[in-house]
């Protein structure tokens, strides 16, 4: 794996694979069955996002008995979500005795569609599998019912708004209700917290669209594609925004843009050729819906 250890740390002259070989030598078939060097190489996989490390990590998770281990593999097994194996692994922990597991096996289940197992959750005993509960449904655009847990929710962000994603969660709270000078202000603050985070101006300006401050939207997605200019997104964004506003020539550049960036971008393809159909280019329409369907 290239991680630097005692051995290669001393013998600083040689390769990381030199010291590897050499332990294998001295200890044989022991060194190589332990299990610190399954775990190793499957986390290395579940970091580099490679399928083949899903069923090591379940392997490894079904004989862990140490909760922090186990929580290290809820969470990376999460990862590979939506996945019926990982889904099930995931609701075994629920009633876990630690809450340490069960705060990753519900942070788990919100990337995907389980309302129930996040509702439930809600109840947990735990204060932090409770915060996990609302985060997951916070960023469904779902309110927390349960009145004693929607103050606790409301009361750790606001304790924790000096996180930009605490910000952000309160901005799409204040643009879910209506309140765009809020979402504004805490925008503002969240990309003042992570400025060089071409990431952050992604997300602030997709917010502030949901607020119906476009204009505002527009200049972030311009000073996030500033900072990252090969990334796609930032004009792809910036058609979606202008054919929202009913600029669609100014959608069609930025979208030809972005196809030209990313000629495998399906979905920018596909917004493309929707604004070739309003434009009356049905030719032009026709040939990117081809690329859009990968032809």
């Amino acid at each position: 794996l290239g991680i630097p250890n005692a051995c290669s740390t001393c013998h600083s002259e040689q390769s990381v694979d030199w010291a590897v070989e050499h332990a294998e030598n001295w200890y044989g078939e022991k060194l190589a069955e332990m299990p610190q060097r399954q775990r190793a190489r499957a986390i290395s996989k579940a970091y580099a996002y490679d399928p083949a490390a899903l069923p090591e990590l379940l392997a490894l998770a079904e004989k862990a008995d140490i909760p922090a281990w186990q929580a290290t593999y809820a969470g990376l097994i999460a990862n590979y979500m939506p996945n019926v194996e990982a889904e099930a692994y995931l609701r075994s922990l629920l009633d876990d005795e630690s809450p340490l597991v069960r705060v990753r096996a519900t942070s788990g289940l919100a990337m995907i569609d389980s309302d129930d197992a996040l509702i439930q959750k809600l109840g947990d005993e735990s204060r932090s599998v409770r915060i996990a509960a609302s985060r997951g449904l916070a960023s469904r655009n779902q309110d927390v019912t349960d009145p004693r847990v929607a103050k606790e929710w409301a009361d750790y962000l606001g304790f924790n708004s000096d996180r930009p994603q605490s910000l952000l969660m309160l901005a799409n709270k204040a643009a879910r209700e209506s309140r765009p000078e809020e979402v504004a202000d805490r925008v503002e603050r969240a990309i003042a917290l992570d400025a060089r985070n071409p990431d952050m101006y992604h997300q602030c300006a997709i917010l502030l669209s949901s607020a119906g401050l476009y204009k505002d939207a527009r200049k972030t997605l311009f000073n996030g594609w500033e900072l990252a200019p090969e990334d796609s997104r930032f004009p792809y964004s910036l058609g979606l925004l202008a054919a929202e506003t009913g600029d669609l020539q100014s959608a069609v550049g930025y979208l030809e843009e972005t196809v030209a960036m990313a000629p495998d971008f399906y979905r920018a393809w596909y917004n493309l050729s929707l604004a070739y159909q309003k434009l009356n280019r049905p030719e032009d329409a026709q040939r990117a819906m081809q690329k859009a369907r990968g032809e």
